[in-house]
């Protein structure tokens, strides 16, 4: 129900759903633990039980960070998933991308990768086209050689940019890479 892999459309939506799920079914299960400690107990406080619903709350912790860091996004519409995929001959075409670096998370609707380029689509961010653009080409250049990157505002621009990419021979190894690395960067 709530698999859905990084870069796949529909991602951030299901990936909130199951850490929100996830938080409260760490608290039930706390309060849970607790109660049935109190109960066990005699009507008193059970120190282990306290102790073991308390422990529930960090894995709940992590699985809010997550839900909160994901709240302000969205997943695109299909329909516009849809036209930009259709648009594309060859290569990968990632969606519903949050990006985390050490300073910030960014937001891209989509990315292309394939034939040398890593095109991107910005979509609700507070950092301009610019940070987003010199942030991963930094990156992308440590794993491959040669590649354009260019993070694209609107998408009419990024529908033009996909129609105007030429087709050529690459190393399907360094593509594989630059993809570990843009699917390492996501939430």
């Amino acid at each position: 129900m709530f698999q859905c892999k990084k870069g796949e459309y529909g991602y951030i939506k299901k990936r909130k759903q199951q850490k929100l799920g996830l938080t409260i079914l760490m608290v039930l299960i706390g309060f849970s633990i607790y109660g049935i400690g109190f109960v066990v107990n005699g009507m008193k406080q059970s120190e282990i039980c306290l102790v073991l619903g308390i422990l529930m709350v960090l894995p709940g912790a992590n699985f809010l960070t997550t839900f909160i860091l994901l709240y302000p996004y969205h997943t695109p519409d299909r329909a516009r998933y849809n036209e930009i995929k259709s648009t594309i001959k060859s290569g990968t075409l990632l969606s519903d991308l949050v990006i985390t670096s050490t300073q910030r998370a960014m937001n891209l609707d989509f990315i292309y990768v394939g034939n040398g380029c890593v095109y991107g689509l910005i979509g609700k961010s507070k950092h301009g086209v610019k940070d987003v653009q010199d942030y991963l080409e930094k990156g992308v250049r440590n794993w491959g050689t040669g590649y354009t990157v260019k993070i694209i505002d609107s998408k009419e621009n990024f529908l033009k940019t996909l129609q105007t990419i030429e087709e050529k021979e690459t190393n399907t190894e360094e593509e594989e890479r630059v993809l570990a690395y843009l699917y390492s960067l996501m939430v």
